[in-house]
């Protein structure tokens, strides 16, 4: 994963725009180092989310090296749509 600062949203696009090996790119809202922190840091940011609060979204959980049953998945995603944040709610 790369991380890169740019100054307005037209960079990224221009950017893709010349690349071939890109497969995605994702506005980084929020970041900490437990999911608390960074459930915490979003929420006192909520701005950023402000031009997609009519806008309809999905939410997938991937994993990588290990089984999470659909259950567990959607166990997850209603975790942090509740807002209910907490350190034992979230899996290995």
């Amino acid at each position: 994963m790369l991380i890169l600062e740019l100054a307005a949203e037209e960079h990224a696009h221009r950017l893709l725009s010349r690349s071939v090996l890109i497969h995605s790119c994702f506005e980084i809202w929020a970041s900490g180092k437990s999911m608390v922190e960074m459930h915490l840091n979003f929420k006192n940011n909520l701005q950023v989310a402000k031009p997609y609060e009519k806008s309809s979204f999905r939410i997938r959980v991937d994993n990588y090296g290990k089984k999470i049953s659909q259950a567990t998945k959607l166990d997850f995603i209603n975790v942090r749509i509740s807002c209910n944040v907490s350190q034992s709610t979230y899996p290995n």
